[in-house]
This record gives C-alpha cells, structure tokens and sequence, in this order.
C-alpha cells in the first residue's frame, strides 16, 4: 500500500506520485474549497442538513489530516 502522503488519488495511473509538500496543497485547497460551500450554505436555508453535516465531516476529516502531515511530515 502507498503512504496517502506520496498518493496522487487524481492522478490515477498518473507516472509521478505527489511529494509531501504537493500532497498538503492539495488537501488545503480541498480544505478551502468545502469552507467556502460551507459559507454559501449558511445563506441558503434550503440547504439540505444532511449535506451540511457531510460538508462539515469531510473539512474536519482534511483539517485532521493536514494537522498530521505537518506534525509528521
């Protein structure tokens, strides 16, 4: 099995894993990415509850994961 940290899962069959420092940017602009749809539900109230908890899980499961590979990485 592959370290997640030398994965490039957009990049399948791709010849080049992704580096550490590649690997965090990408996982900070995913970060980013569900923050800012995250800021946009706020405004919507027909915003599904389910979703929004999705949302939240899937930025704090980055969040962790980020955390991580600083502290290792």
């Amino acid at each position: 099995m592959v370290p997640s940290s030398t994965c490039n899962r957009d990049n399948v069959g791709g010849s080049k894993p992704m580096s550490i420092r590649e690997h965090l940017t990408e996982l900070e602009r995913r970060h980013a990415t569900i923050e800012r749809e995250l800021e946009t539900a706020k405004h919507h109230p027909s915003m599904d509850e389910i979703e929004l908890g999705n949302l939240k899980r899937q930025k704090l499961k980055l969040k962790d994961e980020i955390s991580r590979i600083r502290v290792t990485g």
